[in-house]
């Protein structure tokens, strides 16, 4: 019997913490990620600039698979480093906080 290949499959965020993303969590790293989540719930569904009503119209107007947005924001997936990017893009904004948020200033 062969070996299976790469790495096992990481646990969801919603697997580990059942109220993901509503409710803080201990882990640091995936409390970041919750902060980006909330971030991108917020800007798809409520903000009053960007709001669009809905994850399926707004992931219609920038091309993108509604159902990758939607399993991110329930946390049964975490989005890639490119689909963070683009998503920042297409939106104008960053998504987790800049060097300057955090007190370092401009660091380009």
């Amino acid at each position: 019997m062969s070996k299976p290949i790469g790495r096992p499959a990481r646990e969801t965020p919603r697997e580990l913490f059942p109220d993901w993303p509503d409710t803080p969590v201990p882990d640091p790293v995936f409390e970041k990620l919750r902060q980006l989540t909330l971030n991108l719930r917020y800007v798809i569904l409520e903000s009053p600039m960007r709001g669009r009503g809905s994850v399926r119209s707004f992931a219609a107007e920038i091309d993108m698979n509604h159902a990758i947005l939607q399993k991110a924001l329930r946390g049964d997936s975490i989005l890639d480093s490119m689909t963070i990017a683009r998503l920042e893009v297409e939106l104008g904004i960053s998504l987790w906080p800049s060097p300057n948020e955090l007190g370092f200033g401009d660091l380009e």
